[in-house]
């Protein structure tokens, strides 16, 4: 029979799973096209991938409009197509020859109708409008509305693009909702940005999710900022005293800010954890951190009524994390073990549910922050309905191949399981569908799902950049029921950039040995970091 409290040990992991802990710059560069540049992102990243090039003075010409010929060049290496004989273009079109300029393109646009004439002619100079653009970037890219209908003014746009133009908008691939502008012409910014946005949308959810979480593990360097705001509500049976029901009070309401930044190589990350306990005596406790890959510095704040020694005033405490980890019976594991296990986890949890709780969130349903430069916004979402369901999947589907993948030596090691562990697991796992409507109905009379949500906010180089969750969860047991809230976001910047983090000089640090000698004050004692 399943084991009581298995359920709920498999849904912290479902928690932790889905939210994400966050390769090089362009290496061309172009001298209309600074970083801070609004179409920068899409311009270097088809730029890198040899998709667009720039004029021979090293400028891309942003602003320059864009001709058909030049979308032609751009959407055949966009879609890898085929390059037919430039002779071939005459079987398309009666105004281009085989020995003019980007015939041999333009044949290929024309063989695999991506980009049409006009009665026959393709028109190489002329400019490509934005209603035009919508109706070829749709066909190259198949793309579909959703179920919900933008409210977008079409009524400047010509009948035969007021369809895809609708489309585009949509998929949120366009904001200019009031006035498309259609008739003017595109120029080669906001094509390359249009086209990126087209080619996202068209990936298939699952494929987004791998690629972005496989491009966390080989992000070199980056800052970041977040906040989360938690919520423990606990039964009245627990709030007896002044004492409880005070602590009860405060953890109803906690606020944690967190800014800091990281680097891969040698590993660095420094932090500044502010911890904010609300009620009725409004306490804020701020944590300065470094850690590298052998150590970690901590700097505990004095706080009223609980004085630290004197020789820890302003002081970093130092840990070493391998003596931690032993004297907590852990063992030691490779860094770049445990980033392919966390990869195969994240990718087989795609697998399970990417395609039934994953979906590109619909315009205008999550508003990113501002200093967010994000090109599309990935949702996740599980009701209490879908509850079952997503266990059912969960106990058959995803535990029994997560229990596979740690056969390998490596990974078991690195969650600090045994081999006989393992197997007694499967065999437990093995069993389980007998009793799989039994189980999760239990699961289902005992957990309640109010909200939970993610947003996921990708950038053009499919980088994680902002995320943020709101989870709302009653749990009953023995009929006494503890609520649990969770709002919480994380934003990255300056991914890949230059980053700079001090470790604490001799004079500024105390040992664990030192710290073990001082006699501690009346109100505290040392205390040791569980990692």
């Amino acid at each position: 029979m399943f084991k009581k409290g298995i359920w709920i040990a498999v849904f912290a992991v479902v928690v932790s799973l889905i939210t994400p802990g966050m390769k090089a710059d362009a290496e061309k560069t172009f001298t209309d096209v600074p970083e801070d540049f609004w179409a920068a992102d899409a311009i270097y990243r088809f730029a890198e991938a040899g998709i667009i090039d720039g004029y021979e003075d090293d400028s891309f010409g942003a602003s320059d409009e864009l001709t058909r010929s030049h979308a032609a060049i751009i959407l055949v290496n966009a879609l890898d197509l085929e390059m037919p004989d430039a002779d071939e273009v005459t079987d398309y079109f009666n105004d281009v020859k085989p020995g003019d300029q980007y015939a041999d393109y333009i044949a290929a646009a024309g063989k695999a109708e991506v980009l049409n004439g006009n009665d026959g002619a393709f028109m190489p100079n002329k400019k490509l409008t934005r209603q035009q653009m919508a109706s070829v970037l749709v066909s190259a890219y198949s793309l579909e509305s959703g179920e919900k209908s933008v409210d977008v003014n079409l009524s400047n746009v010509s009948s035969s693009h007021q369809d895809n133009v609708q489309v585009l908008a949509d998929l949120g691939i366009t904001n200019q909702l009031d006035d498309f502008h259609p008739t003017e012409n595109i120029s080669r910014a906001g094509f390359a940005v249009m086209l990126a946005k087209s080619i996202d949308n068209s990936k298939d959810v699952t494929e987004l999710l791998k690629e972005a979480y496989a491009n966390e593990q080989e992000q070199d360097s980056y800052e970041f900022e977040g906040s989360a705001n938690l919520g423990l509500t606990v039964p009245e049976s627990m709030k007896s005293t002044p004492e409880e029901e005070m602590m009860a009070m405060m953890l109803e309401d906690i606020q944690v800010d967190i800014s800091g930044s990281y680097q891969q190589d040698p590993m660095l990350m420094d932090a500044s954890v502010d911890v904010t306990m609300k009620g009725d005596m409004q306490t804020t406790v701020s944590i300065p951190m470094i850690m590298s890959e052998e150590k970690m510095w901590m700097k505990f704040p004095q706080m009223p009524g609980a004085p630290l020694p004197e020789e820890l005033d302003g002081k970093f405490i130092e840990f070493d994390l391998q003596e931690l980890q032993e004297m907590e019976g852990q063992p030691t594991v490779d860094t770049d073990v445990q980033t392919e296990l966390a990869l195969a986890i994240q990718n087989l949890f795609i697998d399970q549910f990417g395609n039934d709780y994953y979906d590109q969130a619909e315009a205008g349903s999550y508003d990113v922050p501002e200093n967010v430069n994000a090109k599309q916004v990935l949702h996740f979402e599980l009701t209490d309905e879908e509850l079952q369901p997503f266990m059912e999947t969960m106990l058959t589907g995803f535990m029994p191949k997560f229990l596979e993948i740690l056969e390998e030596p490596e990974y078991a090691e690195a969650l600090g399981l045994t081999e006989e562990e393992i197997k007694q697991a499967q065999e437990e796992f093995a069993t389980i569908k007998e009793d799989i409507d039994e189980i999760t109905s239990e699961i289902d009379d005992a957990l309640q799902i109010n909200t939970f949500e993610e947003y996921m906010a990708i950038n053009y180089q499919n980088y994680i950049v902002h995320d943020a969750v709101e989870l709302d969860v009653d749990v009953t047991a023995e009929e006494e029921t503890f609520g649990f809230k969770l709002s919480a976001d994380q934003t990255k910047q300056n991914i890949n950039g230059d980053i700079s983090i001090d470790i604490p000089d001799a004079d500024e640090t105390i040992s664990m040995e030192e710290l073990e000698d001082l006699e501690p004050t009346e109100s505290v004692e040392p205390v040791e970091p569980t990692v």
